[in-house]
């Protein structure tokens, strides 16, 4: 329920349940088909609602760069942590193209999009590539997908 009612939530709130007993929330499943416990479950419903709460925000971006489950709180963070994605591009999206298409659905500003594309590193090819695949799908604009494609080659 509290994934469903996040905005109902205070994010500081849930993450000290979570951090008073993380045992209690572990391996406690909730949704077999994405294989998540209840503590990532309430992971999401933090990432869900804005915060300024520093511990709460340092959590999520941990969390973020978990490899298996770090996906499930991505939308949220890129949502109310924008310029931090952006800056850690290379390990937040790590050559996943259903990251990268996360991160770009949730880049509202083309401008955004812009510093993002500008982010990846030329000393990776592989994360070069799966940018330009998704920015080729994704991006209706004809004129700025042209411009990001270009700034990737």
């Amino acid at each position: 329920m509290v994934l469903h009612y996040a905005e109902k939530f205070d994010p500081s709130q849930l993450l000290a349940i979570l951090e008073r007993n993380p045992r209690l929330y572990r391996d406690l499943p909730v949704d077999q088909a994405a294989d998540l416990d209840m503590a990532w479950t309430l992971l999401r419903a933090v990432a869900a609602t804005p915060t300024r709460d520093p511990q709460v925000i340092e959590r999520l971006r941990e969390a973020v760069t978990d490899p298996v489950k770090g996906m499930w709180v991505l939308a949220g963070v890129t949502s109310h942590d924008a310029n931090w994605v952006i800056e850690h591009a290379q390990e937040v999206i790590s050559d996943q193209p259903a990251r990268a298409r996360i991160v770009l659905y949730r880049l509202k500003d083309p401008r955004q999009r812009e510093q993002l594309v500008r982010a990846i590193p030329s000393e990776s090819p592989k994360l070069r590539k799966v940018i330009a695949e998704v920015v080729s799908e994704e991006i209706k604009d004809p004129s700025e997908k042209q411009r990001l494609l270009d700034l990737l080659k």
